[in-house]
């Protein structure tokens, strides 16, 4: 029998979703990937495979005892994604990460920056930039600064799919504040023993720099170099091979403080629609609409 996946960190982008997903991961009665991301739902090529065929991503033979996890941020913002797993297990457990969105867009920016998705040199031309620049899915969900920040229209269209019980809406400073306290709730919450404590001191994903931005670009867009080497290369090896060479062109960085105009213009901007969501969430979300 196929096995099914029971826990999906859905999203949002740069809101500590590998940090939840790597604290998830370490209790044993959960197998995830080893992969920052899972792009069965959203990669429309591996979408064609049979399930089957993804499940090298997971270091386990019998899956019979474990519940299986993934995490993927571009579920949430594309709702063929979220159809696409209401399809493959109606009954899995949802979890969102939310973030202040002004912050959120900022570290955003900088992210794409260093994967070579973005080549605009500063946050502001960034942010007013069509994301339909681009033509492929996944550059259009990293440059949408923006519109990813539009958290209740994207709550609203998983809803459609998903009841209000099997979704969980968490804030990145929950994990801040109190980790231990956020995991237990989050073990509950998929229905596995609350009383495991994972490995909280660990950071994951901090920032970093592209050394050479044609190298990310290269690495993330179709050119002649990748089709070439697609010739040549298995595509299980090319990963590794892109994985390395990412890894070798990042330096630690830590971005420049956001301009404060430009803080107060997305204050401005996305104050509706937090007041919106703290209504939906029924949680105070005042602090996000400040300075």
């Amino acid at each position: 029998m196929t096995p099914k996946i029971d826990i999906v960190i859905a999203g949002v982008q740069k809101a500590a979703t590998t940090s939840l997903k790597n604290y998830i991961g370490e209790h044993p009665d959960v197998v995830t990937h080893s992969t920052p991301e899972f792009g069965y739902f959203s990669i429309d090529s591996e979408y064609q495979l049979p399930f089957n065929a993804l499940l090298n991503k997971y270091k386990i033979e019998d899956f019979s005892q474990k519940k299986l996890l993934i995490k993927n941020v571009d579920i949430i913002f594309f709702e063929e994604h979220i159809s696409r797993v209401k399809e493959h297990n109606p009954n899995a457990k949802i979890i969102l990460v939310l973030r202040n969105p002004v912050s959120r867009a900022y570290s955003a920016y900088w992210f794409a920056r260093r994967r070579g998705w973005e080549n605009i040199e500063t946050f502001e031309d960034a942010i007013a930039a069509n994301p339909n620049r681009f033509s492929d899915k996944l550059h259009i969900s990293n440059v949408s600064y923006l519109e990813k920040g539009n958290y209740v229209g994207q709550i609203e269209t998983i809803h459609k799919y998903f009841n209000k019980q099997q979704v969980l809406i968490l804030l990145q400073e929950d994990l801040k504040e109190d980790a231990a306290a956020t995991m237990q709730h989050v073990f509950d919450f998929c229905e596995l023993d609350n009383s495991f404590q994972p490995n909280l001191k660990i950071e994951y994903n901090v920032s970093a720099k592209a050394r050479v931005q044609t190298l990310a670009r290269l690495t993330v867009t179709d050119n002649a170099i990748k089709t070439g080497l697609k010739k040549i290369i298995p595509n299980t090896y090319l990963r590794k091979l892109r994985k390395t060479v990412t890894a070798l062109n990042e330096k630690d960085f830590t971005p420049p403080p956001i301009n404060e105009i430009t803080k107060l213009k997305l204050i401005s901007h996305f104050k509706p629609l937090n007041e919106t969501l703290s209504l939906l969430l029924n949680r105070d979300l005042s602090h996000w609409n400040k300075i």
